[in-house]
């Protein structure tokens, strides 16, 4: 019995890849993610470092999403969009994208030896797609493409 409990002990001390990777966005399957990683310190109350990590990490996807609407609206480089036409006329992209999207769903939690706590979260962004016009879900899937990884 103690065996296990120094074994589960032991495994909670380790830190997850997740942490390493960080807030980004990527395709799972075929399926487009946004993930979020938040975290926080010098809170000693467990509920509130959680909540507090879990709304950083929602800040990290909307930063996200905040970037892919830019890099839509305002293209560089390779990444011009060609200008909309009479069939397809300009649909405006939501600055704040997240807000009809979101909120992120946390996946894990980990707390830190020194009591730092961490929150992964997710988000569909396939899912998030659809609450858009055509237009948009085509825009903004392609800008997705461009920075997602595999």
């Amino acid at each position: 019995m103690l065996a296990i409990v120094a074994a589960v002990i032991a495994a909670s001390t380790e830190k997850p890849d997740w942490i390493e990777r960080g807030s980004r966005a990527l395709k799972e399957g075929g399926a487009r993610t946004v993930m979020g990683v938040g975290t926080i310190s010098g809170v000693r109350n467990a509920a509130l470092a959680r909540r507090a990590a879990e709304n950083r990490a929602g800040i990290e996807v909307a930063r996200i999403l905040e970037n892919l609407v830019a890099s839509v609206v305002e293209p560089v480089g390779s990444a011009v969009l060609p200008p909309p036409s009479a069939e397809s006329p300009a649909q405006p992209l939501p600055r704040s994208l997240y807000s009809q999207c979101g909120p992120a769903a946390p996946v894990d939690h980990w707390v830190a030896p020194d009591g730092s706590s961490f929150v992964l979260v997710r988000l569909d962004f396939d899912a998030c797609l659809q609450k858009l016009g055509e237009r948009q879900r085509k825009r903004l899937a392609r800008a997705f493409d461009q920075v997602a990884k595999e």
